[in-house]
């Protein structure tokens, strides 16, 4: 089972990377093995990673984030309700809440498209 699953996931992922004509892929946030859209509170390593961004973006003041960065993490989070695994340690959540203002706050960037090799 475990090989089915990955040899689909991989599938998937070169099936992905064939409709890109040029430059840096935009992919759909993804759970690969399970082909679904990741949503908030579902995926406890999607929620840490999108904590884990949004704090390594806010120690760099949000420099070179792209609009369209911007705009999948204000999604993420568009609803702060949401049991999100993060919030299973207040201090990580107050600190993910923290960086959401600062994000907000900061002014949208005219940066290039491209973060995937920033990080």
């Amino acid at each position: 089972m475990f090989m089915a699953s990955f040899n689909a996931a991989v599938d998937s992922y070169g099936g992905e990377l064939k409709t890109i004509p040029n430059g840096e892929p935009i992919f759909p946030t993804r759970i690969w093995t399970r082909a679904a859209a990741v949503r908030p509170g579902d995926y406890s390593l999607a929620d840490e990673a999108y904590a884990d961004l949004l704090d390594r973006l806010t120690k760099t003041q949000f420099k070179d984030m792209s609009p369209e960065l911007r705009a999948n993490i204000l999604n993420y989070y568009a609803d702060t309700s949401i049991s999100f695994a993060t919030k299973k340690n207040p201090k990580e959540w107050t600190r993910t809440l923290a960086d959401l203002d600062a994000m907000k706050s900061a002014p949208p960037s005219a940066a290039p498209t491209s973060t995937a090799s920033r990080f």
